[in-house]
């Protein structure tokens, strides 16, 4: 119910999007999206990070995870993949990005991207304009169709989802959902100047 809360107030911030009523057989008093600002370069680190944090604050007992990404291009290696199975005390399904993941569930979620870089989540990267042709009318809210999206990958986690974002490039969504009007859970601190690396 409070992952549904908070998806349904980010979705519907688009006034032209229509509103979804989720049904949800898990309820809960306090939060279940966390949102966590990385500083780390290495992405498998924050998610083995982000692993103890979860198995640290919850009983797993072979409860699935997935991990989601915007872009094929930000998957974890074969290595990496390896690294999360050992830490995770439950079946790891096959990471996918968040267009493959329409129509399938886990009980906690991991999504990468929420950076303001080139393969960051929302897309920088300029609809294709076929996609307009096929809409029944244009939508002009920024970022709708990745708003949707961003939808999608909050609602395939039945009991948890869990956000990484760059503390130093975060995305337009990442500073969004900071706002208490969410209801979310953030850790880590969100970095609000970058110093010089010579002089600081």
């Amino acid at each position: 119910n409070q992952i549904a809360k908070t998806s349904s107030k980010f979705v519907t911030k688009n006034p032209s999007q229509i509103i979804k009523a989720l049904r949800t057989p898990i309820q809960k008093d306090d939060p279940q999206v966390f949102l966590h600002w990385t500083e780390s370069a290495d992405t498998s680190e924050s998610v083995l990070k982000t692993i103890e944090l979860i198995q640290g604050i919850n009983t797993i007992s072979d409860r699935s995870l997935q991990i989601l990404t915007r872009y094929n291009r930000s998957k974890l290696s074969d290595v990496e993949m390896l690294r999360v199975k050992e830490a995770w005390n439950g079946p790891v399904m096959r990471q996918r990005t968040i267009h493959a993941s329409k129509g399938l569930e886990a009980d906690f979620v991991i999504l990468l991207d929420l950076n303001s870089e080139h393969n960051g989540f929302p897309s920088s990267r300029e609809n294709d304009p076929i996609l307009n042709l096929v809409l029944s009318k244009p939508d002009d809210f920024p970022d709708s169709e990745e708003r949707r999206l961003f939808y999608v990958s909050l609602t395939r986690a039945k009991e948890q989802t869990h956000l990484l974002a760059n503390s130093r490039h975060p995305s337009s969504f990442a500073e969004e959902l900071q706002h208490s009007e969410y209801n979310i859970i953030a850790t880590g601190m969100r970095e609000t100047k970058l110093k010089c690396p010579s002089c600081s």
